[in-house]
């Protein structure tokens, strides 16, 4: 399903004249595809130092869990324009994303502390599906304890390039102090 998916993108994205290349590649529950717009920056003339001989790549990746999803409806907006959007339950969401923390990855670490400012739940029947019976709070403290200084600017560069605020990577350098006060603020709210 997934694949037709892509391929359907392919076919209106080529009525309107905008060609790619598709890559695929699965692992495990993850289906991911690399759309590559070869030509995209040049037909807008938005060639620069970023720019790669491949041209624009964007990865979809889609996780088909293991548990029920549960769906609901959110509203997408932005530039004036508002899209209704079924998603799934932001507590899986924030469960499945404590699981990534497993990874050391600084895209993860940024949507945690997205998700603990907003004070998203976190489904604790998802956390016990995917293996995590310890408090989550604790395992995200302990992973951020756990990187240096070091590991946490080479990850905000590796996430700088996806920012659309480049300058929001420093939030990743600077985890050791916002995480321990996001966990205190989303533990109150708990009580």
């Amino acid at each position: 399903e997934f694949e037709i998916l892509i391929n359907k993108i392919k076919v209106e994205l080529k009525r309107i004249g905008i060609d790619f290349n598709i890559r695929f590649k699965h692992w495990e529950n993850i289906y991911a595809a690399h759309l590559i717009f070869p030509y995209i920056e040049k037909a807008y003339n938005a060639v620069s130092n970023y720019s790669k001989k491949k041209g624009i790549i964007i990865k979809i990746e889609i996780n088909k869990p293991s548990w029920k999803v549960k769906k609901q409806t959110e509203v997408i907006s932005g530039f004036g324009e508002f899209y209704p959007c079924i998603c799934t339950d932001i507590g899986a969401l924030f469960a499945d994303k404590i699981d990534a923390l497993k990874k050391t990855r600084a895209r993860h670490i940024y949507d945690i502390m997205f998700m603990l400012s907003n004070q998203y739940p976190i489904n604790k029947d998802v956390l016990l599906i995917l293996g995590i019976k310890d408090d989550p709070l604790v395992i995200i403290m302990n992973k951020i304890i756990s990187l240096t200084k070091f590991e946490l600017r080479k990850q905000a560069e590796n996430l700088r390039l996806f920012l659309f605020e480049e300058s929001e990577s420093d939030l990743i350098i600077n985890a050791h102090d916002i995480i321990p006060s996001l966990l205190e603020k989303y533990r109150k709210q708990l009580n």
